[in-house]
């Protein structure tokens, strides 16, 4: 049997949030001990936001940033995606940590118009110039064997409708 796999773009939007905690050795953030807990964490204790207002964002070597994409994402009932890299020669970074997109995230009839998928964006060695619009991964789309009985988001769901957004774990 055939497999069709599909693969769309996503670009990039320059806004987000870059961290403070720079999760490496020498680390002192202070976070809390023990099991994360919802929405237990401050915002601007562990992220700053940042802006791009000449359309260019610098990934400074080693840091760590949350952007998002500048388009809408739409995974039909039957079909999966994961975020994959655009091409791994365009740079010194990585920008798909986290990016399993279920049938339905992002679709209407499941509350989900207008989701953006959110980027988890890493730079490497050097600094590395992000811009507006650019290509920064691709979905790879994979067929279902079954279509679900319910769709992303028609139960409690995080990021369905979602922007540029924190985990559940921050406030």
């Amino acid at each position: 049997a055939v497999v069709r796999v599909s693969c769309s773009k996503l670009f990039l939007e320059v806004v987000g949030l870059k961290c403070l905690c720079r999760f490496r050795e020498g680390c002192h953030c202070q976070v809390p001990e023990g099991p994360p807990c919802r929405k237990a964490h401050p915002r601007a204790r562990f992220w700053e936001p940042v802006t791009a207002p000449d359309g260019q964002l610098v990934l400074d070597p080693d840091e760590f940033y949350i952007l998002a994409s500048r388009e809408a994402v739409s995974i039909p009932l039957d079909e999966a995606a994961e975020m994959a890299p655009i091409a791994p020669e365009i740079g010194e970074f990585r920008a798909h940590y986290a990016g399993f997109f279920d049938p339905g995230f992002g679709v209407s009839e499941a509350g989900g118009t207008g989701s953006r998928a959110v980027l988890e964006v890493r730079g490497r060695d050097v600094p590395f110039i992000l811009e507006h619009g650019q290509p920064i991964a691709r979905l790879v789309h994979e067929p279902m064997l079954e279509t679900p009985a319910e769709a992303y988001g028609q139960v409690a769901s995080n990021y369905q409708a979602q922007g540029l957004k924190l985990s559940k774990f921050f406030r």
